[in-house]
């Protein structure tokens, strides 16, 4: 019945286990802190974190584990409390809005979303400007919309290059070879691949994989089967 410690252990444990990529216990993890939180006084200062971060962290432990729509009533509710004090950190929570509808076949709001929340930014590169322009890459490449693809990965591109945003970099690179090589510029389209892999190979093994697989489709699209092939058992392996 010690409900602080009951709190305080809730969330470590749930950071632990997030931290081995066990997003489900996580989820349960954080979901018993949620519901412990209005029951402990200062359970800020005892956590760490305010209660828009924790649900932040439980809606990406949910979308981590497949769960999109459990993800955005996280989002929403965390959004409706941050409400208009923050506009940079309601912009970084509509990003993953975005990616949640993207998920459940709602692109067009996705795109909406993404819009919204740049609009909160101010002028200039940073960090979730690149953020917002790779995922909208991404999914207009997702979509087989070709040539914004391309539009909106060079300028994701050149935003995450100002800001040293990697991983962005990463994705817009990967959306923009895909685009490529759909446009039957594979040459181009594979050097824009390979450069992505070669980035991510020290930096995240998610796009490093995620690029091994976008890599051998383009391929084998374009005919280059033992290639293709030899792309996928590395990326197997």
């Amino acid at each position: 019945g010690d409900q602080p410690k009951a709190l305080v252990a809730s969330v470590r444990a749930a950071q632990a286990a997030e931290s081995v990529h066990a997003n489900g216990e996580a989820a349960a993890l954080y979901a018993r802190a949620l519901q412990l939180w209005d029951r402990v006084a200062d359970a800020e200062a005892l956590t760490g974190h305010d209660h828009v971060e924790l649900l932040r962290s439980a809606a990406w432990t949910n979308d981590r584990e497949h769960e999109p729509g459990r993800a955005e009533a996280y989002l929403r509710a965390a959004i409706a409390e941050l409400g208009d004090s923050d506009p940079v950190r309601r912009a970084q929570l509509l990003e993953l809005v975005a990616r949640q509808q993207f998920n459940l076949g709602r692109s067009a709001a996705a795109a909406q979303t993404r819009r919204e929340a740049l609009a909160l930014l101010p002028e200039g590169p940073s960090d979730t400007r690149a953020t917002l322009l790779a995922g909208m890459a991404k999914e207009l490449m997702l979509e087989s919309r070709l040539q914004e693809t391309l539009e909106l990965a060079d300028e994701a591109l050149e935003v995450a290059r100002a800001v040293g945003d990697q991983v962005s970099e990463l994705r817009a690179l990967d959306a923009k070879g895909v685009a490529l090589f759909a446009l039957g510029r594979h040459a181009e389209g594979e050097a824009s691949l390979r450069e992505a892999m070669a980035r991510a190979k020290d930096q995240d093994i998610f796009y490093f994989l995620s690029t091994h697989v976008n890599l051998a489709d383009s391929l084998a699209v374009a005919g280059r089967l033992a290639e293709a092939r030899a792309i996928a058992d590395e990326g197997l392996a």
